[in-house]
């Protein structure tokens, strides 16, 4: 077989960090690079004078030997910063020992700061590879961060307008009721002075007739513009013109036996006195209705109500622009989606969900059957942040497995350990050197490889 002699311009080309040291541990040559991390490094020196070994653990040139052909990491006694990890070979044809290996650095800034570059390492060193994709996921990761801190802050900001517009609109509708409530009370005042007024004519016509004589017919007409003199001052206040009105009706009513009217004029009293009553019950039922239906209509999701046959029975302000839906990217009629919906609810299947799409927002309908079994309720909620959330969680394990796909590629023997030396992970390469198999690497320690190393790792 030919022998193969490399010059030493060859060695730098191929392995820009070698060191080769003669028989007697001397420091005959270093690769270009070297000189660049160490300058200060003298060659025909004793290499133990100028590096230590940091794995495995050695006593000098005793055990030198042991470790020919291991991995081992090895540091400048002048500068301890900056590590070198490779292995030691001894050449067949050559007496020579060589160290071929390359620095250990965990950050592309560490490359900077030592003033290399790209040709500085050889072209199959995949280190600087490794570095770049370790420095891109950094990152990707802190933009990730940064838009979540982002997304964060506005969503307290969207929160705190939410709330804003909440307290304006709610503000608003007090403001809406409270002229409505006023408006009413103002009709209803007219509408008691103007009954109130026809009562009294109509009394006052009685008396006229009734009453002969004119003492009495004085005195009654002077307590009677008392009471409506009262009356008109209080019109404001709805619920005592109720009470005062009819307390009076009622009094009235009460002296029955010592008055003079006739029983026609005391039923239309009571009848006047149970018109009250049933109005004002009937008003106190319409605002509590109304108030229950407002609660739905106000819903900022859209809702609907349909019947038996898929008809519209009502639906909120929400609700009234839609008129189609996207369903597994089939775009549905509305009228036609709720038929459907109301073929796959029933007495045995009171609910049914599905996704839909509207057009920026998807939304996941939500059709329940009443517990009348009169009508169905289609809720349908924005799910858009749900959505987002899971493509950011979808991106982001991509990231994960094309990362988790270069280390166990890596040409170089990777080893992940717990304190006490108990292996967690090895790459195909580890496994390969080693002997080791993947699944089993957590049956196994560091101290299983034979490296020397001491009982305190």
């Amino acid at each position: 077989m030919t022998n193969l002699e490399l010059s030493h311009n060859d060695l730098n080309k191929l392995f820009p960090f070698i060191i080769i040291l003669s028989e007697k541990l001397e420091i005959k040559h270093v690769g270009k690079s070297i000189p660049k991390l160490y300058p200060k490094l003298n060659k025909n020196s004793f290499f133990f004078d100028n590096f230590k070994i940091i794995r495995p653990y050695i006593e000098q040139k005793k055990d030198f030997n042991q470790i020919l052909g291991k991995l081992v990491v090895i540091e400048n006694i002048q500068n301890p910063k900056i590590r070198l990890k490779g292995h030691f070979e001894q050449l067949n044809h050559s007496k020579n020992i060589n160290f071929f290996g390359s620095p250990w650095f965990n950050k592309t800034d560490e490359i900077i700061e030592n003033k290399l570059t790209i040709d500085d390492f050889a072209i199959h060193d995949s280190t600087t590879d490794l570095i770049h994709i370790l420095q891109n996921n950094e990152i990707i990761t802190n933009e990730l961060e940064e838009n979540i801190k982002k997304v964060s802050y506005q969503k307290k900001n969207l929160i705190a307008e939410q709330k804003k517009i909440l307290e304006k609109s709610l503000l608003f509708k007090t403001l809406a009721e409270a002229t409505e409530t006023l408006q009413k009370k103002e009709e209803l005042n007219k509408l008691l002075e103007n009954t109130f007024n026809i009562l009294s004519n109509n009394i006052l016509t009685i008396l006229d007739f009734k009453f002969k004589l004119k003492n009495d017919y004085v005195k009654l007409r002077k307590e009677l513009n008392l009471k409506k003199s009262f009356l008109t001052k209080v019109k404001n206040e709805n619920d005592l013109i109720f009470n005062l009105l009819k307390g009076e009706i009622s009094l009235i009513i009460s002296k029955k036996e010592n008055s003079n009217w006739t029983e026609d004029t005391f039923q239309l009293l009571k009848s006047f006195s149970n018109i009250l009553d049933t109005k004002l019950e009937n008003h106190i039922k319409s605002n509590k209705i109304f108030n229950m239906a407002l609660f739905t209509m106000e819903n900022p999701d859209p809702v609907l109500r349909i019947d038996a046959t898929g008809e519209i029975l009502l639906l909120n302000n929400a609700a009234e622009n839609i008129n189609e839906l996207y369903i597994h990217n089939t775009k549905r009629k509305l009228p036609v989606l709720l038929k459907l919906l109301k073929k796959h609810v029933n007495n045995r299947n009171r609910s049914i969900s599905v996704e839909a799409k509207y057009k920026n927002t998807d939304y996941l309908i939500n059709a329940r059957l009443s517990s009348d079994n009169k009508h169905i309720n289609v809720y349908l909620s924005n799910i858009n942040k749900l959505k987002d959330a899971e493509e950011i969680i979808k991106a982001k394990n991509q990231e994960l497995d094309l990362l988790q796909n270069l280390i166990d590629n890596s040409s170089d023997s990777i080893y992940i350990l717990k304190e006490n030396g108990q292996f967690v992970y090895i790459n195909k390469t580890a496994s390969k050197y080693s002997g080791i198999p993947i699944k089993k690497c957590k049956l196994y320690n560091i101290k299983d490889l034979n490296l020397n190393i001491k009982e305190d790792w």
